[in-house]
């Protein structure tokens, strides 16, 4: 068991001194955007140096789900204030990482504000940051105890899925109880008192009937982009072209009435990890087979392009790396003003009367190509159809 291991560390290295603060008048799509361009999941919130209140990824979510319209809504109003806090007088009495973490969840919180007497802000642990700085090679080493000698788990894999079950348990209890309540109460007006609803008030009823199964389909994916961040990776070589026909064939088999030309280049083989680069590729295909819907004869291509010296800029420069793999379909496309929004959660450009979706599908490909150290991006026209392509490191840059 986790908790068996004297696991110590020096804490301040989980601390970021240097977090991401805005000020209550600030734009929730504001403090948002600076989330994403700085790969943050919070904002603090600070009034006269002194912390009021932090704004999370999880509280996005309730914005979104509660159907608070964003236009011109201030992160003071929707920002958490009952803050649980470390005081930085603190920091050197913490030792065991598993009681930091421990507290962590004991409150059901997945930050943790480092702050001053007065109150003022200066840094900010989270469950991330505090696994980090778990280096299973060095712990080995001076702690043999760490290791299962059964099963062999390192410490910072066993607190990895622990984060991961405290996500999916606070999403589960949150979001699908009130769901399931929501679908009873559905049910039970649709069974006992159809005869005494009106023809308006069956097609609301089906409305929400509606919804109810869109939220399901949000916590689904949610979860799902919970896991990929959390599950421990698995590198090996992957044929992607194999994976791109059987996507084919399941979506094929959706709609077999529908005309589309499929273009896969053979024998194109990437490193990674196979379940991951499965989801990269299952959300791109669905995308272009969803958004080449509209049209009576849809072209959807698979394969791999040349990159220029600009492209790879900041990855290590080989012949093995040149090359982007990509998705390219002939449908609906999208404005490229807007391309920088494509891969932030619940962003969309499309209505949903258009094309259903939520937006998770390509924050999930997003993270996943991150955590292999690639990158995503996309170039489109409207109605001249989208082209997303993206990038692994060699082989090289793997062990075994």
């Amino acid at each position: 068991m986790l908790h068996s291991y004297p696991m110590y560390l020096n804490l301040d290295a989980a601390i970021n001194r240097d977090p991401l603060i805005v000020s209550p008048e600030t734009l929730v799509t504001e403090a948002i955007a600076r989330m994403i361009q700085l790969d943050s999941s919070y904002v603090l919130v600070q009034s006269q140096l002194s912390l009021v209140g932090i704004f999370t990824e999880r509280d996005s979510l309730k914005v979104i789900v509660e159907g608070i319209g964003l236009s011109g809504l201030a992160i003071a109003d929707v920002m958490t204030t009952e803050l649980i806090t470390l005081p930085a007088t603190e920091v050197e009495n913490v030792e065991n990482i598993v009681k930091l973490l421990s507290r962590l969840r004991q409150h059901r919180i997945r930050h943790l504000p480092v702050v001053e007497n007065s109150g003022r802000p200066t840094g900010i642990i989270t469950q991330n940051s505090l696994l980090q700085v778990l280096e299973p090679t060095t712990m080995l080493a001076n702690n043999q105890q760490l290791v299962d000698p059964v099963n062999h788990p390192t410490a910072q894999l066993q607190a990895t899925n622990q984060e991961l079950e405290a996500f999916a348990y606070s999403v589960s209890h949150e979001l699908s109880a009130p769901l399931r309540r929501i679908k009873s109460f559905i049910k039970v007006l649709s069974k006992d008192y159809h005869h005494q609803l009106d023809l308006k008030a069956q097609h609301y009823l089906q409305r929400i009937s509606a919804n109810s199964q869109h939220m399901w389909k949000l916590i689904d994916d949610l979860l799902e982009l919970s896991r990929v961040s959390g599950d421990p990776m698995h590198y090996q070589q992957v044929d992607l072209s194999k994976m791109v026909a059987e996507i084919r064939l399941e979506l094929t088999q959706t709609q077999p009435e529908r005309s589309v030309e499929w273009v896969i280049v053979k024998g194109i083989q990437a490193y990674g990890d196979s379940r991951l680069l499965r989801i990269v590729l299952q959300n791109l295909l669905h995308n272009a087979w969803k958004y080449t819907s509209h049209h009576p004869q849809a072209r959807i291509e698979f394969g791999v392009c040349p990159l220029s010296a600009s492209q790879t800029e900041g990855q290590e420069q080989t012949s093995d790396q040149a090359i982007a793999y990509f998705v390219r379909d002939d449908g609906a496309g999208f404005d490229m003003a807007y391309a920088d929004r494509l891969f932030i959660p619940f962003v969309r450009l499309h209505t949903e009367a258009e094309f259903p979706g939520n937006g998770i599908g390509l924050a999930t490909v997003k993270r996943i190509i991150h955590l292999h150290g690639g990158k995503v991006w996309a170039k489109s026209a409207i109605e001249q159809g989208a082209m997303f392509y993206f990038t692994l490191p060699p082989f090289t840059n793997y062990s075994l």
